[in-house]
């Protein structure tokens, strides 16, 4: 959702980019933007000056870097299998059998969370998944 914010209009990234969720891989989409030379001279020097700041300087770098993000022209997009570290399906199962409720919390897209939660024996087939949605708790919609 990030890159399409920040890529020219695409008619097949979003649905590509569900496509590789739904398999529960995580999405790499690349773009680029020419810059002039001027162009390039006036973020390096901007970018320089956020780097030197005393204050605020975290925030005033992602500024400088963000301004450069819009109109990227989209090369491509590509899925990275992100591998769970060994024994989480019987460390999950081991604390289901001891009657402890596991609660799944992610930033993924829903598509790869369902993914997960199901390759790891999280959830079985037969299980209700709750999706909820919000940024803040007045926010929160069920779904």
């Amino acid at each position: 959702a990030v890159m399409q914010d920040i890529v020219k209009p695409s008619n097949w990234l979003e649905e590509e980019c569900c496509n590789l969720a739904q398999e529960g891989l995580r999405t790499l989409v690349f773009g680029y933007q020419h810059l002039s030379e001027a162009e390039y001279k006036d973020f390096d020097a901007r970018l320089t000056a956020a780097r030197c700041a005393t204050e605020q300087r975290m925030d005033k770098v992602a500024a400088v870097q963000k301004s450069l993000e819009g109109s990227l022209e989209l090369i491509g997009v590509t899925g990275v299998e992100d591998r769970l570290q060994d024994d989480v399906q019987s460390a999950l199962e081991e604390l289901r059998k001891a009657g402890i409720k596991v609660w799944m919390l992610t930033g993924d897209k829903v598509e790869t969370a369902v993914c997960i939660a199901r390759s790891t024996k999280l959830v079985d087939r037969s299980q209700q998944i709750l999706h909820i949605t919000g940024t803040s708790a007045t926010m929160l919609v069920p779904q």
